[in-house]
């Protein structure tokens, strides 16, 4: 016999995110943000299903929304928790500066070209990057120097990104075989959903630990993510 499993979206493990993402409009939209009902507005951008649970709560109170972000919003509507202690909150960046992230260009780009992109705390002044900006809707405290890099397969290149750090890059030669990794929707944390199994199965430590053990190895050349990127949005 056939065996199929059904999967249903459960809104209510959104309407944190829901929350968010609805006041993230009312801001982009400049209305008036006293007296907001957050039923009407919800509806403007979601099914009324998604916002029924919004009905009961009153976000009038003359209170001016405008100074405040639409996380700390919507903690103080109860809709979404305090500031959660995670574990991945405790990981820093590569040398409290760098976060690195090394991926194939796009093929018209040619076999030999990477993209190589640092988040960083500032822009990075270097010739590897024709772009270097702040972010502007999200991580607005955060950097992104990205650009294509020419390396040689089939070898170990070498990249300095400053003058105190450089990585080790390989892709292998074009047409040989390849190795890697594929995730596919990983939640390790509740800031935006409810993840429901970080804690029962570790993921954060699990995941972390899977990966860093794989790719110890020489011969493991990438790892990817499918679907929705660990949620952050």
């Amino acid at each position: 016999a056939n065996l199929a499993i059904v999967y249903s979206y459960e809104p209510e493990n959104y309407f944190c995110s829901i929350c968010i993402n609805t006041f993230d409009y009312i801001k982009l939209s400049n209305i008036n943000q006293l007296n907001i009902n957050l039923y009407n507005e919800c509806v403007k951008y979601f099914p009324i299903d998604y916002c029924n649970p919004f009905n009961n709560i009153n976000s009038n109170n003359n209170i001016d929304y405008s100074n405040k972000e639409s996380r700390e919003i919507c903690q103080e509507l109860n809709v979404c928790p305090l500031k959660l202690s995670e574990k991945w909150e405790s990981m820093s960046l590569v040398n409290d500066n760098y976060d690195i992230r090394v991926a194939k260009a796009i093929g018209s780009r040619g076999y030999d070209k990477i993209r190589l992109s640092v988040i960083s705390n500032q822009t990075i002044d270097s010739d590897l990057f024709d772009y270097s900006e702040q972010f502007k809707h999200r991580w607005t405290d955060k950097y992104l120097n990205t650009g294509i890099v020419t390396i040689t397969p089939g070898v170990v290149n070498t990249i300095s990104i400053t003058k105190d750090s450089s990585i080790d890059v390989y892709i292998p030669n074009e047409g040989d075989g390849i190795r890697g990794v594929i995730i596919a929707d990983p939640c390790f944390q509740s800031q935006w959903i409810t993840c429901a199994y970080k804690d029962k199965f570790d993921m954060f430590d699990h995941l972390t630990s899977l990966l860093n053990a794989i790719n110890s190895h020489d011969d493991v050349h990438f790892w990817q993510i499918l679907g929705d990127n660990f949620y952050d949005q």
